[in-house]
């Protein structure tokens, strides 16, 4: 089981993670040749390794100790983090400094030595002393494993520091997240966030894992082997050096250009995974929306863009390489050329000696371009990394970022809860600051900054308080499109001042303290407290930070609003509620208190600890009990009150697992008023001084509202500050303190205090009177038994549900709502490689054209090392000159290069076509995959397919085939020539080759088991930065910052662990292959002596190919590994895309003719509706949700749904849209079964307006209108309907104004206006409205009430709704209990009935 955020249970860890490290443990020798892994390896030799064999990890590469390497980071300069880290790697890794220069004066001793010895095998036999020959061979197979041993000690420390920035930076990303403000949120969606981490950290790990002094000692290392290069071959050798630098210096600009197209990538890979993660969110609004089609479209267009980007940097990939494979061949064809030319003679000792040289700068040439390269990535992701931590925080941050456990707390003595002549403003107080459109060098920045280019604009205005002035700057900018714009500050360095000294602001005044003798008309003649909404730049300005904002910020519009002199008041341990109008401000009101917003002056006074619940309930993937909790102590005593006060004994029955069950994302698997009433009662078991509830009332139905109010809030709450914002306005009167916001004004008081002032609670409630005769219920209805004994009765059975013991089996098998990430075992199958290969083309030409042409290319490659020896010995009678040589030699380069150009042509468009076939087709999958799906699994762990997985596959995927078969390739050619020249070392080195391929077994099982794990541990870090984002101001004001950081740390602990066990094993592995590949040097040299006399050239180039078989084997070795753990990536895609999809989404044209006809001519073109027999559960084997429903519905007919929360109701649309097949029983509508109709054509064609509202980021029109199917006219029709026309006026663009992802700045009441306006679009036959206006107030209410009267006369329509006054008027009446159809008559023939369940929530709502 997955648990995202757990507070108890870690069962990602397993028993013996405690168990120390066995580096700690060690002796010198076991530490020296990591002998310490030989137990682990051992044992995952013999059986496939699980998590409990991994031990813990050093403490000091603990997260929670490498977090504090940012702590002194002085973020003053441009690359600040960057030259932090590394002046931390140079100050703590000294060792590492050591081993690379070791290693680098070793690659420069091998060819001297190498020299000496093909001298001493060119002397004559009589000239030869043996012992001279030993001590030489020796000599080189010290150097050789030397040089390796060195460089694997430098892997070894610099693995490890990799780890601490890893941790360190990702810990950081983490917490600055719980710091963000409102404008840094717009900026930084979860997805980007995800990509920061996912990608950037990753980017910067393996930097400091493996590149860092690379950078500095490569340049050192080829200067030095130039220089033995011109020590043996004179100015030749000069020559071939400048040949050399002009080639790095060509490969650098290339990588330059390559690192540009990346970054753009980078930009719409970001945006992609917002979108992608917008469509995982709202997937059951999407379906039900049928609007699958346009959000793949909207996906797609954003991958088209990336990997447009990614196509122009492959092209350069593919020149880039080609000059660096060609490069050591070409510089030997001038320097031997030139060589000759000046009339020297060339030897086996200075040919192969010069070879030899080569071959140890062929690695530093290979990897310096690709090294500069990724420093340059390193910069960007250093730089979007730096932006994030300086973007603009909250006022009063919950904790330091770099010491989270110090809370920051007012010293202030709180009494009333107040806020005294404050000023709010939700752009973080920049509505009269100057508003910067710099031009980001660091984010998505230039190349190069050219001060000559730079154009700059600066708009000034003292009084920028008209339209007017407004206009003026529309001008200026609409001097540029978008793209011009974003092109001229791309090119130009655009800039743009934009100061704005005066901005007239609505003023919020409240109402004179001395509220009991204020009349109506004086406060009419106070100033209005208003709430203006504002629309600011489309640039999100950070203020913290000197910094510009991303230009992926530069298309958004930020809603804001501005509220000033507010004076607010809830008196200590009394109940405040709070009501008002859509849209009037209670929420932003609610959000002043609880630091949500920022304060621009003004005073606001509250306790320390306080709870608080959000309209939209927030609920973690963990149980129910854990979800109450909330990281306090367990108390069974107040547990068990707490679950009667908040109504959920009889929802403790309904689950599976009891209070143990575990919660789906987002709360998938509960009803609305279980979120609810959940979230209540987690604000209820903290016991704070303050408790702030925002619409707890609003999903549930009036008997279970009337029992959280007496039970909950006026009853364990009682003596405790309680601010209640409702529109359940039958409570006001139990009110101590009402504060009512209405018109733009807030005013406050007793209810009898309002009263006198002219608010006539009377008359606004009276739109929530029932229209119909009740009078009679109240003597006719039966007297309820003795409430304290109905109590105990209750609370016994409440014990009895509730377990002590959390490990009980069968509870935890019945409690799983997750499933677990598949981890396979054993070696990776050729299935999912020929899978991969199929994505990009034909299997077959892949193995015959592709392979074959690497296999080719390096027979001619090293046929060019062969000819030297032809060359050496001219042996070639008569001699043909040096010139036949020259021109032989050249045409083996040129045609390398050339088979060079095709193979890598040919393995980039399998790659990329790969690339572009499987996100296509896991897109599609995740896309049409079962509603069941996605409660099953998190958010976090599909969205590491699109961000980790899918970027591996673009980026990774291709180097690393390119490497496993070019190694393969070289290993095949080298041994087969080394076995041509010298015979006799075949006996040695095949037995060496047993001991290689047994040690490589050893190592291959244990490693692609653990990288496996750690593969799949990064899903739940996923999951909880998701999880975390979704619910940070609620874990803000609980203060439970800590817990969730905590959370995360282990989460990320453990992934760093399998990471540790990972890397040790590559250097096990690396250090006895390359001892080894050292013996086959020795054995090469030994034999050299004995058999030179034959051919002195043939031993030479025996040796020298030994040499280079030496890192060919090692490397080999780990770029299989490397290739097999990036091929996970590969598995896990493929095993998305095998997931069950929705049945088809188009009806069958041969099986059902007349369906389709029906189709065509318009169906349903009456609305009738009929339930047979129907029966669905949400899961196999489960207990049903509804069972045996059958009821007719005729056209036109309006039915009201009912019941308890839980019971059913929201069920009856999920069975009408097909989210979840019936598991017996059929729908029909106008007499066609659904089941026979294809998804998409019967939900197109049913109207809906959903209890969670889906608003996703785009313009207000494309949220009504995403398939265009509708005039202008027809949309603004429909806003006046809902009450919305003159909101959306107001807004610079109209209808054009973009909204955020999730509606954030609009109110949940304004975001159900907007469903319900989509609904009157489209105008269908038959409408579903699943509790539509739960979060309107009732004067809107009853307006929207009338125009769906008005509007959907022709239609029928099914309405869900807890508000009795929103479906009284409705033909039937149908009360859902369990599942079960109870009651279903009309309302006046139910509320006669005094033992009907439906008057009883009359009687609950009306008295």
């Amino acid at each position: 089981m997955e648990n995202s955020f757990s507070f108890k249970r870690n069962p990602t860890y397993g028993k013996d993670f405690t168990m120390s490290c066995p580096e700690q443990d060690a002796n010198l020798f076991q530490k020296l040749t990591f002998s310490w892994m030989n137990c682990l390896l051992w044992k995952g030799f013999k059986n496939p390794l699980e998590l409990n064999d991994i031990t813990d990890i050093p403490p000091h590469l603990h997260v929670e100790n490498t977090s504090l390497l940012i702590k002194k980071v002085d973020f003053k300069s441009k690359y600040s983090l960057l030259k932090h880290l590394i002046s931390h790697a140079i100050s703590n890794y000294k060792i590492i400094i050591f081993l690379k220069l070791l290693s680098t004066a070793l690659s420069i001793s091998t060819p001297i030595i190498l020299k000496v010895f093909l001298w001493y095998i060119q002397k004559d036999a009589n000239e030869k002393e043996i012992y001279i020959g030993w001590i030489l061979s020796f000599a080189l197979f010290l150097s050789a494993f030397l040089l390796n041993f060195s460089q694997q000690l430098s892997l070894w420390n610099s693995g490890k520091l990799g780890m601490e920035i890893r941790g360190s930076l990702s810990c950081v990303i983490y917490k600055k997240m719980f710091m963000m403000s409102n404008t840094s949120r717009k900026t930084y969606s979860m997805g980007r966030i995800l990509n920061l981490i996912g990608s950037d950290v990753s980017y910067m790990h393996e930097f400091f894992m493996n590149v860092n002094l690379d950078l500095i000692l490569y340049p050192i290392q080829i200067a030095l082997l130039l220089a033995v290069l011109c020590f043996i071959l004179g100015v030749s050798g000069a020559v071939g050096f400048g040949v050399m630098l002009f080639s790095l210096s060509l490969t650098t600009y290339i990588s330059s250009r390559m690192n540009k197209y990346m970054k753009w990538s980078f930009v719409h890979s970001d945006e992609r995974v917002k979108m992608v993660s917008e469509l995982i969110d709202g997937i059951r609004s999407i379906k039900q929306y049928a609007w699958e089609k346009i959000f793949l479209e909207r996906v797609e267009e954003k991958r088209q863009l990336q990997l447009m980007f990614l196509h122009k940097r492959l092209a350069r990939w593919i020149v880039n390489q080609m000059i660096i494979q060609s490069t050591s061949g070409f510089v030997l064809l001038v320097t031997f050329s030139l060589y000759t030319v000046l009339g020297n003679r060339l030897t086996a000792d200075v040919a192969f000696t010069a070879l030899t040289v080569f071959v140890n700068l062929k690695r530093p040439i290979e990897t310096l371009p690709l090294n500069i390269q990724k420093f340059l990535m390193v910069l960007l992701a250093s730089t979007r990394i730096q932006e994030y931590l300086l973007a603009n925080e909250l006022q009063s941050s919950p904790f330091d970022i770099l010491d989270y456990t110090k809370e920051k707390v007012d010293p202030n003595h709180y009494g009333d809860v107040k806020i005294i002549n404050g000023h709010f403003d939700w752009k973080d107080g920049l509505s009269d600051s100057q508003l910067d459109m710099n031009k980001s060098d660091n984010n998505y920045n230039n190349d190069s900054n050219n001060d000559n280019n730079n154009t700059s604009f600066n708009i000034s205005n003292n009084n920028l308080n008209n339209s007017n002035n407004s206009l003026s700057l529309v001008k200026v900018l609409s001097q540029f499109s978008l793209d011009n714009l974003e092109d001229a500050i791309e090119n130009h360095n655009l800039h743009m001042d934009i100061n704005i000294d005066s901005v007239e602001d609505g003023v919020l005044k409240n109402v004179p303290n001395n509220r009991a003798t204020v009349n109506l008309d004086s406060v009419l003649k106070t100033k209005s407290a208003k709430i203006e909404m504002v629309e600011i730049s489309s640039l999100t300005p950070n203020r913290s930070s000197p910094l510009s904002t991303p230009r992926s910020a530069t298309r958004q519009r930020v809603p804001t609003g501005t509220f000033k002199d507010v004076n607010f008041t809830a008196p200590k341990g009394k109940l405040t509620v709070i009501c008002g109008q859509v849209g009037s401000g209670k929420t932003s009101l609610v959000s002043a208190l609880i630091g949500e917003i920022y304060r621009v002056d003004g005073v606001v006074s509250r306790p320390n600890s306080i709870s608080y619940t959000t309209q939209q309930a927030f609920l973690t993937s963990s149980t129910l009990r854990e979800n109450i909790l909330f990281g306090k102590p367990y108390n069974r005593d107040r547990y068990i009150k707490v679950i009667y006060a908040c109504s959920l004994a009889s929802d403790l029955l309904q689950l599976p697992g009891r209070d143990l069950t575990e919660i789906g994302e987002k709360g998938t698997n509960l009803s609305g008023g279980q979120k609810q009433r959940i979230s209540l009662a987690r604000a209820l078991y903290s016991d704070s001084e303050c408790f702030i509830l925002d619409e707890p009332l609003s999903a549930v139905d009036p008997l279970v509202a009337k029992h959280l109010f007496e039970h909950c809030i006026q009853g364990m709450m009682q003596g405790k500050t309680r601010i209640l914002v409702t529109h359940q306005l039958q409570f006001i009167p139990y009110a101590d303190h009402i504060v009512l916001l209405q018109d733009g004004e807030i005013l406050q008081g007793t209810y009898h205090e309002l009263q006198q002032i002219g608010i006539d609670f009377e008359s606004i409630m009276k739109t929530k009177k029932l229209n119909v005769d009740t009078h009679h219920l109240n003597d006719n209805v039966p007297t309820p038994k003795n409430h304290t004994r109905s109590k105990l009765d209750v609370i016994k059975k409440i014990e009895a549900l509730i377990t002590e013991d959390e490990n009980t089996f069968d509870l935890i098998e019945k409690s799983r709502q997750f499933v677990q990430e598949d981890l396979v075992s054993g070696s990776m199958g050729f299935g999912a490689y020929s899978d991969y290969i199929r994505s990009g083309g034909p299997l077959s030409v892949f193995f015959i054209v592709v392979c074959g042409l690497y296999l080719i290319s390096q027979c001619v490659f090293q046929g060019s090392d062969f000819f030297l020896k032809t060359w050496t010995q001219r042996n070639i009678d008569p001699d043909p000159g040096d010139r036949f040589y020259i021109l032989i030699y050249f045409g083996f380069i040129g045609t390398f290069m050339c088979l060079l150009g095709l193979r890598y042509f040919l393995i980039t468009r399998y790659t990329f076509g790969a690339s572009r076939s499987l996100h296509h087709q896991i897109l599609q999958c995740i896309t049409y995959a079962p509603c069941q799906f996605f409660d099953q699994n998190p958010s976090g762990r599909i969205l590491n397919i699109f961000s980790k997985d899918i970027s591996e596959v673009d980026t990774q995927l291709l180097e690393g085939f390119n490497e496993v078969m070019y190694g393969f390739a070289s290993v095949l050619v080298s041994i087969g020539m080394m076995i041509y020249l010298n015979p006799i070392i075949s006996a040695p080195f095949f037995a060496l080759a047993i001991l290689y391929y047994f040690i490589q077994q050893v190592y291959l099982r244990s490693s692609r088991e653990i990288k496996r794990m750690e593969s799949v541990s990064r899903s739940p870090i996923f999951s909880c930065i998701s999880e975390s984002y979704n619910g940070i101001s609620t874990i803000r004001a609980f203060n439970e910052h800590v817990a969730f950081i905590q959370n995360f740390q282990t989460k990320l602990n453990l992934n760093l662990r399998l990471f540790f066990y990972n890397f040790s094993t590559q250097r096990w592995i690396g250090l006895r292959l390359e001892f080894i590949s050292s013996v086959v040097v020795l054995c090469s040299a030994v034999f050299c002596i004995y058999n030179s006399d034959a051919n002195p050239s043939a031993a030479g180039l025996a040796l020298t190919t030994a040499l280079s078989v030496t890192n060919l084997l090692t490397n080999m070795v780990k770029q299989i590994t490397d290739l097999e753990v990036k091929m996970n990536s590969i598995e896990r895609i493929k095993r998305y895309t095998e997931i069950p999809r929705e049945e088809v989404t188009e009806t069958n044209a041969s099986e059902y003719l007349e369906i389709i006809k029906e189709l065509q001519e318009g169906w349903p073109r009456f609305g009738a509706l009929e339930f047979r027999d129907l029966e669905m559960s949400y899961k196999k084997g489960a207990q049903p949700s509804l069972i045996d429903l059958s009821l007719p519905v005729l056209p036109q007919q309006k039915i009201g749904i009912v019941g308890r929360t839980g019971a059913g109701k929201s069920t009856i649309g999920v069975s009408l849209f097909r989210m979840v097949e019936a598991s017996k029983g059929c729908i029909m509508i106008d007499g066609v079964d659904i089941s026979k109709i294809g998804l998409h054509d019967l939900r197109s064609r049913l109207g809906i307006i959903p209890q969670e509202p889906f608003i996703f980021f785009g313009s207000i029109r494309a949220n009504l209108d995403p398939l265009n199917q509708y005039s202008d006219l027809d949309v603004w029709e429909a806003l006046e309907k809902v009450q919305l026309k003159n909101a959306i006026q107001n807004m610079p663009d109209k209808l054009d104004s973009l909204v955020f992802e999730g509606g954030d700045g609009l109110s949940t009441g304004q975001k159900q206006l907007l469903c319900l306006a989509r609904a009157i679009l489209k105008n269908s036959k038959i409408v579903l409205m699943d509790e539509a206006t739960a979060s309107l107030d009732y004067q809107t209410d009853y307006i929207i009430k009338q125009i769906i009267k008005e509007h959907f006369t022709n239609a029928t329509v099914l309405t869900i709704a807890h508000r009795l006054d929103t479906i009284i008027d409705s033909d039937k009446i149908l009360v859902i209990d369990k599942g079960q159809m109870v009651e279903f008559d009309s309302p006046q023939n139910l509320i006669n009935n005094p033992l009907s369940k439906f008057s009883r929530l009359v009687i609950a709502q009306t008295h």
